[in-house]
Formats: C-alpha cells, sequence, structure tokens
C-alpha cells in the first residue's frame, strides 16, 4: 500500500483526536467494525466507549497488517451512537492517528 497523503486541518480538538484529512493513493480499502463482541457474546469493553474504539481501531490494525498495509495507509472514519461519547472515543483515535 502506498502512504496517504496527509492534510491537517486547523481544528482546535485535532491534536488531541489525531485528525487529519487524508487523501488515499493508488488504492482503498473499506471496513466496518461494528460494537465488538467477546466470542462468548459479551460486548469488548461493556460499556466503555473508549475500550469498544480501542478494540476496533485495533482489529483494523490488525487487518491491514494482514493485507501488507498499516494505518497510515489509509483514512478511519468514527461514529458514536452517543455524542455524549465522543471525546473518549476521539482520544483512543488520537492515540493510534497523531
Amino acid at each position: 500500500m502506498s502512504a496517504a497523503t496527509q492534510t491537517p486541518t486547523t481544528a482546535s480538538w485535532e491534536a488531541m483526536t489525531g485528525y487529519s484529512r487524508r487523501a488515499p493513493q493508488d488504492r482503498l480499502s473499506t471496513c466496518r467494525v461494528p460494537r465488538p463482541p467477546t466470542k462468548r457474546g459479551n460486548l469488548v469493553g461493556g460499556d466503555d466507549p473508549a475500550a469498544q474504539a480501542r478494540y476496533a481501531i485495533q482489529k483494523i490494525e490488525r487487518a491491514l497488517s494482514n493485507l501488507g498495509g498499516e494505518l497510515a495507509d489509509g483514512a478511519c472514519r468514527v461514529f458514536v451512537s452517543d455524542i455524549a461519547n465522543w471525546e473518549p472515543v476521539a482520544r483512543v483515535y488520537g492515540e493510534f492517528f497523531s
């Protein structure tokens, strides 16, 4: 996979979340990771949105690695079902994309 072009924004929350606009080059891969269940059917992280986000991003990272890529090769969009959870999820996003 080739690297994506990173274009930072001027948003005040950009540094915390690691957000930037990225323009993928060459190939595009998409994937969706719903709320993550354990092998027993429980929710990974229970009611902790940060734990759920961390698990989902790590799962995407493993999938890309299996294809010879890495998180830096693409862009990731995160959607939360409850806007009150945006900050813990954004902080986890920032751990991976800052």
